[in-house]
Parts: structure tokens; sequence; C-alpha cells
């Protein structure tokens, strides 16, 4: 194609001299057809053509180039992906049940490490011929401190029975809990009765003591009290006597209480063994006191060594047990304590990842599967209860 100032001969800016001499150097570059009608070829580049190629002379190239429809460039849009709705329920579920499992398996799990170092077993006291004195032998030593308990076996909860129960302090002494009796009731002819209070050891000589007995009296519908006379502790008493009427009573289980003047405040006992359902005018006897506590023996938890000394011995038959826990190393058992924690940011973690696919499923476009994900929170929670009642099964059952 010629231009202006341009020869047609020299397409390429060159002198007739130089083309021939560059073309001689070099093949010819191939000729582009788009834009190249009515373009001349020249006598010395058909010489340079094979003979079965070159046109003849003063042949001009005509023609044009056809267009490629625009369409077949468009960038094709796939289907609309949608999802499947009983995917994302499935989906939900699963996560609902890691979500609950593995918080829970890691808390029953650093539990029962626990369990594995507490122990309750029987003691076999080596006593002496009256029964008062004896050493024992725990099984597993080193023990922790403040941790050992004793009970009587098929026993123990019958405190009101006076039966034996005793533990261990910090310090390693073995205390006892034992019920004593302050004030005991005593009904005479009739409807009269006495109370007697122990005042030796508790109370001064010539100090005032005064004792109250209250209730609540169905028949007024009120808190009933009873204050009796003081009466003055001389040096040969070691027990005061207060005369009474029951038909002055509110109800026949009393709440009996003592103050002597020397103390600000009441000193309050109950009764053990109580019997219930009689009314004023035939209360039965009854007898008052607390719980004191006093140290029958010795142990050490290093060696699980030890010794009880009691004032009285126990009775016939009687068989102890001691419960207790063995001293735990620090060094590795730090991870029990920080197990539950661990399993609760799990469960966090799973939580915000269930979150993250439900967001990124409906920008997929998969709504379906976004909204079964929505959808499955009810049988997720569904399953998740059971697993829990599982799982509790599994590890305490």
């Amino acid at each position: 194609m010629a231009q202006p100032g341009r020869d047609a001969s020299s397409p390429w800016d060159e002198s007739p001299e130089t083309s021939s001499e560059s073309a001689a150097a070099s093949p010819p570059a191939p000729i582009v057809l788009g834009g190249a009608e009515g373009m001349t070829i020249n006598t010395e580049m058909q010489n340079q053509m094979p003979t079965q190629l070159a046109p003849a002379a003063g042949t001009t190239l005509t023609g044009s180039v056809g267009t490629i429809d625009s369409d077949v460039w468009e960038v094709q849009q796939g289907a609309k992906t949608v999802g499947s709705f009983w995917k994302g329920m499935g989906i939900t579920c699963m996560f609902g049940f890691a979500i609950i499992f593995v918080p829970m398996a890691l808390m029953f799990w650093s539990e029962s490490q626990w369990d594995d170092d507490w122990h309750d077993e029987q003691i076999n006291v080596q006593w002496d011929v009256a029964g008062l004195n004896g050493t024992f032998q725990v099984e597993y030593a080193p023990v922790e401190e403040c941790n050992l308990n004793f009970y009587e076996s098929g026993n123990r909860w019958n405190y009101e029975g006076g039966a034996f129960e005793a533990w261990a302090d910090c310090d390693g002494r073995i205390t006892s809990n034992v019920f004593e009796v302050f004030v005991e009731y005593q009904g005479g002819a009739g409807s009269e009765g006495n109370f007697t209070v122990t005042v030796d050891g508790v109370y001064s000589v010539g100090e005032n003591v005064t004792l109250s007995v209250a209730g609540w009296n169905q028949q007024t519908n009120r808190y009933q009290e009873l204050v009796f006379p003081t009466q003055a502790l001389d040096a040969n008493s070691s027990q005061l006597v207060f005369a009474t009427n029951e038909t002055d009573w509110p109800r026949c289980e009393l709440e009996v209480s003592v103050k002597g003047e020397s103390l600000p405040y009441w000193t309050h006992y109950w009764t053990r063994n109580a019997q219930w359902g009689y009314q004023p005018s035939n209360c039965p006897d009854a007898s008052y006191g607390e719980d004191v506590n006093y140290v029958v023996g010795i142990f050490d938890s290093e060696t699980g060594q030890g010794e009880l000394t009691l004032n009285e011995p126990l009775d016939e038959g009687v068989v102890l047990m001691a419960e207790y826990s063995e001293e735990w190393d620090d060094g590795g058992n730090w991870i029990y304590d920080i197990a539950p924690c661990i399993g609760m940011l799990l469960g966090l973690v799973l939580f915000g990842f269930w979150i993250q696919r439900i967001v990124v499923n409906f920008q997929a476009g998969m709504s379906q599967t976004g909204t079964g994900m929505l959808v499955g929170i009810v049988p997720a929670f569904v399953l998740s209860f059971i697993v829990a009642i599982i799982i509790e099964i599994l590890f305490w059952w």
C-alpha cells in the first residue's frame, strides 16, 4: 500500500540498492494480509520468491480480512449454583456435635484423672488391749494435706446415732466431732419437769446463769420464748436445776439457750434423736448439746502413718474407713487444670468456623446450603443434648 512521499517499490523507506542488499542478507518478512489491499509486488520481490509461488509481474493483492463476531469472546456464565439444603443441615449437626463433644470430653477427662488419685479404703488399726490407743498406715502416700477423713463403714451419715467420724487438719492433727450434752430435761409428775444445766468448767463460781427455751407456737401462730429466773452458781454446784411446767411451753421440740453474765451472748444447744409429734404436757425426756471438736490423734501425710488416742473405745465390730487424695505433682498435672479451658476455646473456634462457612456459602450463591445450616440449629441442639447425656454416662456411670 503506497503512502505519500514513499515509493511503492520501497515500502520500508529504503532505496532500491539498500533494499536489494538487505533482502539478499535475510529472507523477507511474512506479509500481513490485514490492511494490505492494493499493495503491488515489484519485480525484485518476485525474483526472490520460489517459481511456483511467484505471481505474474504487476500483480496486485486485493481483498479484505473478515471480522470475528464479538460473541465468541464473551465470558461464558455457568449455571447458577444453589447448593443442598440437607447438606447444610448435616454440616450444622456435625458442628453441633463437635462443639458440645470436645469441651465436655476434655472436662470429664480432666476430672477423671483427679479421681484416679482419690482413695476410699479400709484401714487396719493396731489397737492396744484397752482399745484406746492404736496405730495405722494408709496404702498410698504421700497424702495431700488437709485431705484425710475417717468414718464408720455402713454408718457414715448417722451422726445423731453417735457414729465415729474424724479428719486430719493441715497441721496433722486428727480431730473428732463429738456431740456433748450440756442440758437435759426430765419429766416429773403430770406436766411438771426439770431442766438440768451442766455448769462445771463452763461458768465461774458466783456467776449468774439464765436458761431460755423457745419454739413456734402453732396455736398462737407465733414464735414464743420462755425465760427462767436467774440462778447463781456456788462452789459446791456442778449443775443447776430449773423447774418448769410443760403447759407453758410453745411445743415439745424446743431451742434451748444458756447465758452467763460474763458472756455477752447466748449459747444455743440443740437436741439429737428428737421425738416429734408430742404436745406440751406430754413431752418426752430430751438431751440438748452441741458438737465439740477433740484432738484424737496425729497423722504424717508424707509417710501415711498415724496414731489414734480415744477416751472411749469404739463399739465392737466397728470397721474404720479412710478416704483421701494422693499428693499431686505440679510438674505433670497442670494439663488437668487447663484442659477444660482448652476445651472451651476449641468450642469457640469451631463455632466461629461454622459462622464463617455460612457466610461463604451465601457469598458463593449456595443459598440452599446456607439456609440448611441455619435451620440445622434445631436438630443440632437435640443431638448435642443426647451427646451430653451419653458422655456423662460414659465418664460417671
